[in-house]
């Protein structure tokens, strides 16, 4: 993949030098996440969802549905079919007898594939930060997620 800047050359980055580089990492992430779906022979969807499920606690079918845009339907297809592989299983919740929740099952890949390589690299920046730029960094992740759900078409609301 080819790579259109050279962030070692020790210089300041400019924004647009910045952006080029986040977009290099997306387009990496995709095609990693690529490779990792076809290992473990699913589909687009399926990976979304295991990756929601491994994200998201207290996970409802239907929030499930929200994240990845699919109607009731489908998004049932798509739970039986993780649920027969043992991706994924669907219990009572605890409090509430009406609401299912979606938990991993026995099968479910315990590690991220593609993302565990890009936490471990966040994680080794992250130890390199002084605690306020840490608070910092943490607000502005806080709010770019806050912002992309937002600005998403399918805004995504928890259950109550």
């Amino acid at each position: 993949m080819p790579v259109n800047s050279d962030p070692s050359s020790g210089d300041t980055l400019t924004a647009a030098e910045l952006f080029r580089l986040t977009q290099e990492l997306f387009l990496a992430y995709d095609v990693a996440q690529n490779h990792y779906r076809a290992e473990l022979d699913i589909n687009d969807s399926d990976l979304r969802a295991l990756n929601v499920v491994r994200a998201v606690s207290e996970l409802s079918p239907g929030v499930l549905g929200r994240y990845l845009g699919l109607s009731s339907a489908g998004c049932t297809t798509m739970l039986d079919r993780l649920e027969t592989a043992g991706f994924i299983c669907r219990h009572p919740h605890p409090a509430d007898r009406r609401r299912t929740l979606v938990v991993p099952g026995p099968s479910f890949p315990r590690t991220m594939g593609p993302g565990l390589q890009l936490v471990r690299i966040i994680c080794g920046l992250w130890q390199q930060l002084d605690q306020q730029t840490r608070a910092a960094t943490a607000e502005m992740l806080r709010q770019a997620t806050t912002e992309l759900i937002t600005s998403s078409q399918s805004t995504v609301k928890p259950e109550k």
